[in-house]
Parts: structure tokens; sequence; C-alpha cells
């Protein structure tokens, strides 16, 4: 349960609807019970929960709900009222498991099931399942009919929408004039009142984390602690034992995302960590979590747990190193009666190895990987070298010792030959996967024995699809980006987060003008190399996984363009939805490749992402690639200059300001570009094979002016080198080209 409660009471004045004057208050009687895993309604129904009163109660003003959270069930009850007589049809989304009644009359008892939802749905796929949609249903205006829904939530995304179409209705969510509370037992009303109190404390907490993650700064523990963490979800099997899977020495995405949740579903808690482990192995020490307040997931300080084994992984033996503090914190760990799991590679000299964290690390517990490589499962691993009081595991070609492990003090020390050892290939058989599961819980398991599992509640941070659980633990705020880093983080990286980056946003904002946005970017400086990742849950956060400058630079940019919108509209406000997404992955690499020619002068001698010449061939642009995209936008600066992409975005606000969720055809979109560049651009396009209505443009109007657009002369030729000059007036037409 997230606090006291998940939504913000909203309470409707009641209202008269013809044939309906008798109706009470006008709304949905919403009923919530947490704490409840699972994905069906009978995950619902069926627990003795359900039989109880509800943890919250509201009246609500739409058969509508967004996201408020994980392991819930809610009912929504009303009585409908149609405005006229006729057949009805309904239908129901929801995520995950849904199920919609109807009565015949106000009677719940005579209520029957007329659509349901199995498993989950997006919002806006009122089609996806069949069972969605009821068949048509004769109702009579004036008449009052039971309705309910159900949803059961488990983990993620969560909404949940009731719509209906009849007699000049077309298919919309329930109006709220149509829909009124049931009558409501003394026992209920207290909860509503109860829950209203609770919504309002809520409020005002909420109001207080905002005024925190908006500032870039982090939740302090007083506050945080009124939002626990929701307990892990490890089934039946749970251990109680609490491992945590360190990212801080190299970040893969396999680890990261894969084997966290690979524990859970073995038994074990388990909470990934990208902070130095000397400040996250003392229990109840403050380290930087995300906690879950209504449907915001600001970064907070919490008090850590102890943890029962700790699983560290590297290999690239030029990722950020195990500090010496690190390896002293470990070993005393693992010598009160922790468990420690290394996995490594054959570095490619003795003389990498000699110089190697990962084996400083290593030899503390007197082990080393060595560079000689043998066979071994599907491919080959790295000789280890290991004394007497260790237990070969496994053995390679040539009976070469592989997997190793020992007993340290109290606690217990493992070696192994990489991370495939706990994660498997995703094209393996199932019998090997089954295998690496068996090896995965038999080896965590044999690693935890010395000393008891922790247990108790299983609040322990999860991570939430970014690059927690636990953040790094140092930060620093750079002007409308926060960034988190570890104090094992490489000066030369540091000084590309903290200096270059404020250069390259300054940039990007004066190539693309945008609105500022509301919140700051939150960046995690990860460990490794391998790209970076995008979190649109707010606060958004956006991970950097690089051991080079520049490509730190680039990704940041990249992530940065995700953010900005251009210039909007007199209004100040954006308008219109291009179908080429307006900040999507073709937006993003495009400033990417700006920043990168920028900030790297070996990179402007080419086409913007090197995309020099336009793919044989026509292609219908429901294929282009990214590339296919900035070759013709690199055509555009050639012939236009950099004043065209800004103007573009400008263009499109404007144009739909009137309607600002208008979503555009391809055809207007190309419209866009043309009042953009002042030349009729449909031409050009068909060239490139795509579809469109129109073979021309002629005129068209904009602002109240009638603009004459001649046919732009732009062949399919090789691209120029990248623009990197500052746009102009993006307001005015643009100049002629030249011929």
């Amino acid at each position: 349960m997230r606090g006291s409660g998940f939504l913000l009471s909203l309470w409707i004045a009641a209202c008269v609807v013809s044939g309906c004057a008798s109706c009470p208050e006008a709304g949905v009687l919403q009923e919530m019970w947490t704490g409840l895993p699972g994905m069906k309604v009978s995950d619902l129904t069926e627990s003795p929960k359900y039989a109880e009163l509800p943890d919250e109660a509201r009246i609500v003003a739409q058969f509508k709900m967004g996201t408020v959270g994980d392991l819930y069930g809610c009912r929504f009850t009303a009585l409908l009222c149609p405005p006229q007589t006729g057949a009805y049809t309904f239908w129901l989304l929801s995520d995950n498991g849904g199920e919609l009644w109807l009565s015949p009359d106000a009677s719940p008892d005579n209520a029957r099931r007329i659509a349901h939802v199995t498993r989950w749905v997006e919002p806006g796929e009122w089609d996806r399942q069949r069972t969605q949609r009821s068949k048509p249903i004769r109702l009579e205006a004036g008449k009052r009919y039971f309705i309910r829904a159900l949803l059961k939530e488990d983990w993620g995304g969560d909404h949940l929408s009731v719509g209906w179409q009849g007699p000049g209705i077309k298919r919309q969510v329930i109006p709220t004039e149509y829909l009124r509370v049931p009558e409501l037992s003394r026992p209920m009303k207290r909860c509503l009142a109860r829950t209203a109190r609770a919504d309002r404390r809520l409020a005002k907490q909420c109001a207080q984390m905002e005024r925190y993650w908006k500032s870039g700064r982090t939740v302090p523990l007083a506050l945080a602690e009124q939002f626990p963490l929701q307990p892990q979800l490890t089934g039946p099997a749970d251990s109680g034992i609490n491992v945590m899977v360190d990212h801080a020495h190299q970040t893969m995405f396999a680890m990261l995302w894969g084997l966290s949740h690979k524990l859970r579903g073995l038994g074990f808690r388990a909470s990934g960590n990208q902070a130095t482990l000397d400040t996250v192995l003392t229990p109840g020490k403050l380290g930087r979590v995300r906690i879950a307040v209504k449907d915001t997931f600001p970064f907070a300080w919490w008090r850590l747990p102890e943890f029962n084994v700790v699983i560290t992984y590297q290999e690239d033996p030029n990722a950020q190193e195990y500090l010496p503090e690190e390896r002293e914190a470990l070993k005393a760990f693992v010598a009160q009666g922790g468990g420690l799991i290394i996995m490594g590679t054959a570095p490619r000299s003795k003389r990498i190895a000699d110089a190697w964290s990962l084996n400083k690390l290593a030899r503390v517990f007197g082990a080393s990987y060595t560079p000689q490589r043998v066979r071994f499962g599907r491919g080959t691993a790295a000789v280890l070298t290991v004394g007497k009081e260790w237990e070969v595991l496994a053995r390679g070609e040539g009976e070469k010792p592989v997997r190793a492990r020992r007993t340290f003090g109290k606690g217990r020390v493992v070696v192994l030959e990489g991370v495939g050892a706990f994660v498997s290939h995703h094209a393996a058989p199932a019998n090997e996967k089954r295998a690496v599961d068996a090896f995965t819980k038999g080896t965590v398991a044999w690693a935890a024995a010395g000393k008891p599992p922790v247990g108790g509640e299983p609040r322990l941070p999860t991570e939430m699809a970014g690059g927690g659980a636990i953040y790094p633990e140092l930060e620093q705020n750079l002007e409308g980006v926060v960034l988190y880093y570890a104090r094992n983080q490489k000066p030369e990286l540091l000084t590309a987060f903290r200096e270059e980056l404020p250069k390259a946003q300054k940039q990007i904002y004066k190539w693309l003008p945008s609105k500022k946005p509301e919140q700051p970017m939150y960046i995690i400086a990860s460990a490794g190399g391998g790209g970076g990742w995008a979190c649109n849950y707010l606060p958004k956060e956006n991970g950097i996984i690089m051991l080079r400058p520049r490509g730190i630079v680039g990704v940041f940019g990249h992530e940065l363009a995700h953010t900005l919108g251009g210039p909007p509209n007199a209004y100040g406000r954006y308008a219109g939805h291009s179908p080429l997404p307006n900040q999507g992955e073709e937006h993003a690499g495009w400033f990417q490749g700006k920043i990168d020619a920028w900030y790297a002068p070996s990179a402007r001698n080419m086409p913007l992402r090197n995309c020099r010449n336009w793919p044989k061939g026509k292609h219908d642009w429901n294929r282009w690639s990214y590339d296919h995209w900035w070759w013709v936008w690199q055509k555009f600066d050639d012939r236009y200059g950099t004043t065209w992409y800004p103007r573009w975005s400008w263009v499109r606000s404007t144009r739909w300001k009137d309607d600002p969720g208008h979503r555009e055809t391809w055809d207007e979109m190309v419209e866009d570009m043309s009042i953009a560049v002042g030349e009729d651009l449909f031409p050009f396009f068909r060239k490139l094979g795509c579809t469109l209505k129109r073979e021309r443009l002629a005129t068209i109007v904009f602002e109240g002016e009638t603009l004459a657009l001649p046919v732009a002369e732009l062949d399919l030729g090789p691209a120029g080198n990248v623009r990197l000059d500052l746009p102009g007036d993006y307001t005015k037409p643009l100049p002629r080209p030249k011929k």
C-alpha cells in the first residue's frame, strides 16, 4: 500500500438528469483492497479480504482510472441511467484482469458478466480482445441499472475504463451525467470519510515530495518513510535470504534487469545496487532509492536492509575499480558470515590480469583469474588459480578449474567464469535454462549459509525499469541536470559529466529552442560501457553506461533531445502530434549526431550520422529506418540551413493551436514541412516512394496568409556534411534557396 491512499478524493456535486431526477449523487463508488498479488479478478474476489470493508473508498467522477500502484484489487459500482431507450454496447479496458457486470434492473443480485479482459490491454485498445465487448443490450430511458467493474492489478502499468455506445452516442467512456452512486451503508460512509482524511494528508505529502524532486533534491528519510516500499514477491518459496546484485563495477543489461527478477523467482529477495559497496553494506545506513508516491517515483533516502549475499561481476578490466575501502568492506562482510559470489573472465594478458581491479578483490580470498582460456560448456572460460582451501566445482578442458568455492571466516566465497553462470542465453534450450536456474539457486543458497536468513517482511528496494534499485551515493546539480555517481567513477568521465554536459545542454537548446521542462533531468553515471537507458516514470531517469567522454556527451544529447519539443506557439504551448513521433528516436538521434560532431571535430567531415547516400530503391516510410530520416533532414540542412528544423516544430504548434490534440496524417506532416521550408516537398517525398494522397501543394493557407510554394529542387544525390551553425528566426519565412 502506498501510504494511506493512492488517489486524491474527487467529489462530484449532485446534478439532475432528465428521466433520472430521483437518482442520488453523480459519480461512481470506487473501492480498493491493497496488498493483494495476482493479475486475475479471482485473486481479488476469492481473497478473504474481499468480504470485508475495502482499505480505501472514494466517490470518483468517471468510470475510468489511471495509474495508482501495484498489488491491489478495485471495484467500481454505480447506477446507470441511460438517456434514451435502445440498444447499448459496452466495452472494458483494464490492466491487468478486469470484468464488467450489468443487471437488468437496479439489483446487484441479478447482475451478469457482459465483458472481461484476460491478462491486460493498453489504454485505448478497445478491440484488442474479443471478450472486451458486450453484445448489444436493450436499455430503457428513465430506468436505473446496476453496473459494476472489477480490476485486479499485479505489477507495472494499471488502468481501467468502461465505455459504451448507444442511440446517438458514439463510443466513449460513460459520462458522469449518466452515473449515480448507489445507496451507501453507514460503515461504507465511515470508510469514505476515513479515506478522504487520508487523501488530504496524502495531498500535502505529495506537494512536499513534488517540491523536492522538481528542485533536484533527494527526499529526506523522515518524509520518505510515510511511503513504505512495496514487499517483493518471491512466491510461497520465500527463503528469507536477501541478495544484493552489484552493478557499480560494470552495468550489463542482462544483470541489471534480469538477474534480480530471476532471483526473486527462485525464492530470494534481491536488490540491484549502483553505489560503492562500502556505502551499502552497513544495515540501516541511508541509500538512495525510488519510492512510489501516487503516480510519481521520486528519489529518496531509505534505510538499507541487511544482506546475506553479494553478487558482483566484471568482465571488462577497463571498467570502474573496486576501491580499497570496498575490498575491505567485502572482506569484513564475508568474515562475519556473509556470502560473496564473484563473476569474472579471462583477461587478455598477464599484465592486465595483475593490474585488474576484480583480481585484486579475488586475491583477498586467495583466488585469481588467469589469461588462459579453456573449453567449458558452450564456450570458453578463464582458468582459475586457487589454493588448497578451495573446493573446485567445475573443470574445463584439461581438468583446469573454472568454478570454485571456499569458506572464509564465518562466511563463504564463490568464484565463477562470468555472468553466463547465472544468466542463460535467450536461445538456449529449455533443459539448459533449467540447469542454469538450478545452479544459480544452489550456489546462492550455499553462499548464504554462513548466517541465518535476514527474513522478516520483504520490503527491499526494487528496480522500477530504471537503474536501481539502489542508486549511486554522490550527486551534483548541474543547472537543470542532476547527476548521480558512485565514488569509484573514473576522473576523466566525471570531468565530462561535470564540465562537458552543461556546455552540450546549452548548445542543443541553441539548435532547438524549446520550453524548459518543469523538472531537471536525472542522469545515472553507470559503470562500464554499453549504451544507456531512459525511464519515463516521473521524475525521468536517464542512465549512461560509457567509458569514453565522447560517448557520454552523445548519449546525453540523445536523452536531452527526447525532452525538447522545439519552439512552442505564441501561447507558449505545444500542439499537434506528428505521425513521426515529435520527440521520438529519429529526433533524439538527429541531435545526438549534431552534438557528436560539435564535440568531436573528426565527425564534421561527413553527413550527420554518416548518412551520405539514400538506400537504393524506393521505400515507403512506414518501413523507414532512422538513417532514412537523417539523410532527408541532412538534405534539408544542405538546402535550407539549420533554421528549418525548429521552424517545422513551430509551424506544427502554431497550425494546430486551436486543436492541440490533433493527430496529423502523413500528408499533414509534409504540409507542415513545406510551410516551414517555403517550398512544396510533396514531389520530393513521392520520389522517395512515400505513400501520399497529394501530388502537389502549390498553395496553402497558414496564419491567414496564402503561401505560394514552388516545387523544392531536391535530388536523390549524396548528402552534404553536418551543419552546426545556429538557426535564425524560426517565426519568419526562410530565404529562397539559391539555385
